[in-house]
């Protein structure tokens, strides 16, 4: 007898409750206090906890609360009982589901090989708290009374349309350059990946990391100059992995193609994108411009 095939938005599902329902076998690891958080019975309780912070939309957190427990309210937690459950846990616990969601389902690969990954930053704002120098901006033109905020930098496939990793700091202390070395350390190192940033990104300390990790880099020279500049390294084409470094102008969008290369590199784009010209040998080490 054959059963019907699951349909795939209720696998994935089926995946993600799976790993959190994994994780509250052992919740050692993900919470601030093994020996008391989540070990009595309450409403919010460990698994409950975790998939509300994912069902979570932009309402109010009351409402939230109201709407996840079917508007029963001799059901529904009070928002204070949720905000003491939540202080109970470990950030690594989104990590974690993060990391093995995506395990669940291999990703995409760009020309069969090369796993294309875009990297930026964003900033959002937290509840105001003055007394926390660290993401707090004084009164401004942007705020009359001060706000306070995060930074986070996020790894995209562009393939496989998902998010891979993200790397969160205090927005007055934000470090776009570490973060991604951040970044690249924990990416696997048997992967061919290439990162697509702007030119904020680039720096040398950047270049150290990825090479330590044995990725090769990339140079999108921005003008003709910079081209010239280059001496031999200019001959470089493409990368076996590596990170291009491009200004939002330069990202040119054509049909059947992923990646152009901007029109001032088109005398040394000749080749396919992803080839190494035999004057240069793999793991060059280029600069962004």
């Amino acid at each position: 007898m054959s059963f019907p095939q699951m349909p795939f938005p209720h696998l994935v599902k089926s995946a993600l409750w799976k790993i959190v329902d994994a994780m509250a076998l052992n919740p050692v690891p993900f919470v601030k206090n093994p020996a008391k958080d989540f070990t009595r019975k309450r409403k919010l309780d460990f698994v409950r906890m975790i998939r509300f912070c994912i069902c979570m939309e932009s309402g109010c957190l009351s409402h939230e609360l109201l709407k996840y427990f079917y508007f029963n309210p001799d059901e529904a937690p009070t928002a204070s009982a949720f905000v003491q459950q939540r202080a109970k846990l470990l950030a690594q616990a989104f990590c974690h589901i993060l990391k093995q969601f995506n395990s669940r389902f291999p990703l995409k690969m760009f020309l069969g090989k090369y796993s294309l990954i875009a990297v930026d930053g964003c900033e959002f704002n937290i509840p105001r708290n003055p007394d926390d120098p660290s993401t707090f901006h004084p009164a401004s033109g942007r705020s009359k009374k001060g706000f306070n905020s995060l930074h986070s930098i996020s790894l995209f496939d562009l393939v496989s349309k998902r998010y891979l990793d993200v790397a969160l700091q205090p927005g007055r202390l934000k470090n776009e350059f570490a973060a991604l070395c951040q970044l690249i350390e924990r990416f696997p190192s048997d992967s061919s990946p290439i990162f697509v940033a702007d030119r904020g990104f680039a720096s040398y300390n950047v270049f150290a990391h990825a090479l330590e990790k044995a990725f090769t880099l990339p140079y999108a020279p921005r003008t003709s100059t910079q081209c010239a500049s280059l001496g031999p390294a200019a001959c470089l084409t493409g990368l076996t992995s590596g990170l291009m470094s491009f200004s939002p102008g330069q990202m040119q969008r054509k049909k059947g193609s992923i990646l152009n290369w901007p029109a001032s590199t088109a005398s040394y784009a000749k080749q396919s994108p992803l080839t190494l010209s035999p004057t240069v040998p793999p793991n060059t080490l280029c600069g962004f411009g």
